[in-house]
């Protein structure tokens, strides 16, 4: 029964991450003033690295859901090695939530809703470019009056629970047997550092798009950070 509850949440976390990591809009065209940087030119290169990466999340989402109906709804005509090769136990009830894993999926379905109402927000003007466009307005409405950076809020969210929903007790990663070999293990220290990857080149553009706004902005610019002096996370950073 536990493990039919987490169906659920293996849906909404699959969900989740696709939509945190979908650009809601069109790469910025020439026209359009692009911040350079290491970072930006492999973004600029990195369409198929996010589709990659989004397979990724539902190919996992996929087996997972599929390891805890094949596994519970067994009968003579499903062969018993199907069950096994998506869990090495062939028990679903090794699929269960943890208090760890719980709290994972809250941060990126939280997460990802702060960066959907981010993509709401800004429109046109969010790209997963740092750019600059010629009819470029500062917006300094909810939720860019909590943070400066709230689409990066909501991605540290993101990720920060899926290592919890991925890495707990019970989870298909854990508990599917790919650790126990030796490709497993290089192919998700790979994503792994992919991942931490992204998330630290994000980081560092925080300075930069603040430089760039500031520049475009001036005054403007420098009362909303006065009224708004974090950029990450409120009263700490």
């Amino acid at each position: 029964m536990s493990a039919l509850i987490k169906l659920p949440c293996i849906l909404a976390v699959s969900v989740a991450l696709h939509v945190a990591h979908t650009s809601p809009s069109k790469s910025p065209s020439t026209e359009h003033t692009t911040i350079d940087g290491m970072f930006e030119r492999v973004v600029q290169c990195g369409t198929s690295i996010i589709k990659l990466v989004k397979g990724i999340f539902w190919a996992i989402g996929v087996a997972e859901m599929a390891a805890i109906i094949v596994t519970m709804f067994q009968s003579s005509e499903i062969d018993p090695r199907i069950a096994s090769a998506l869990i090495k136990t062939g028990n679903a009830e090794d699929l269960y939530l943890t208090p760890l894993s719980t709290m994972g999926a809250m941060l990126v379905v939280t997460g990802a809703l702060v960066r959907w109402k981010c993509y709401r927000t800004l429109k046109s003007l969010f790209t997963f470019e740092v750019s600059i466009r010629k009819d470029h307005t500062l917006v300094t409405s909810w939720p860019y009056s909590v943070v400066r950076h709230p689409g990066y809020s909501g991605m540290l969210a993101v990720h920060i629970g899926m290592y919890c929903w991925c890495g707990s007790r019970g989870s298909w990663l854990r508990e599917s047997g790919i650790l126990d070999t030796v490709g497993g293990k290089a192919v998700v220290i790979c994503f792994a550092t992919l991942e931490m990857g992204v998330l630290g080149g994000l980081l560092t553009r925080m300075p930069i798009e603040d430089a760039a706004l500031k520049k475009e902005f001036g005054l403007q610019w420098d009362e909303w950070a006065q009224k708004v002096p974090y950029a990450l996370i409120p009263s700490v950073y």
